[in-house]
């Protein structure tokens, strides 16, 4: 049987929020735009994995950054994708035992 797990960030003032997805063979990063008509709510997806993981729903974690200008996944309390508010995405490609591909200024800004 395989696993499904659900995360979702609390939306800001300017309606954006994040939502990560995995169904048991595929993990994604959302950017929602709530502003938007339902159904086109997604502004941008990101890959973050494929294939079967042993990770549990509280290894995730989406939050947004001190200044409120990028909104990150980590896993296991380390950052592996973010977007800023444009939709413009870094990181994914999450392997374990592996650093993640983002710069320190972003990640050090959460």
């Amino acid at each position: 049987m395989s696993q499904e797990i659900f995360q979702s960030s609390v939306p800001t003032d300017a309606g954006i929020a994040g939502v990560f997805e995995y169904d048991g063979e595929v993990a994604y990063f959302y950017l929602y735009d709530l502003r938007r008509a339902k159904g086109k709510q997604v502004a941008a997806s990101l890959r973050v994995f494929s294939g079967n993981i042993k990770l549990a729903e509280s290894d995730f974690e989406i939050k947004w950054n001190k200044g409120r200008s990028y909104l990150g996944l980590f896993i296991q309390g380390v950052l592996w994708a973010a977007y800023d508010l444009r939709g413009n995405s870094v990181g994914g490609n999450f392997v374990p035992g592996s650093s993640p591909n983002i710069s320190a200024f972003i990640t050090q800004s959460f």
